[in-house]
């Protein structure tokens, strides 16, 4: 079969309904805090439940290097 990602789990959020716009930065490359703190708990949550390896995907470079940073305080502060 070339199901991708055959017998792995997907988990992938709506938050369409939680009214956060992006904002850019002087690169003009977009990142959303509201989207970055759910994206940073759920991971967190998924990899300490079932101590599973948890990656999170991005567009933005922005977004990408808010997570890290977001991701980088949070393991300071576990």
């Amino acid at each position: 079969s070339d199901e991708p990602f055959k017998g792995e789990s997907i988990i992938m959020l709506n938050t369409d309904g939680f009214y956060a716009s992006s904002c850019k930065n002087t690169e003009s490359s977009r990142f959303n805090v509201v989207n970055a703190a759910i994206a940073i708990t759920t991971a967190t949550e998924i990899n300490k439940k079932y101590k599973k390896s948890v990656g999170i995907i991005t567009p933005y470079a922005a977004q990408a290097k808010l997570l890290r940073k977001m991701l980088n305080d949070y393991t300071i502060l576990d």
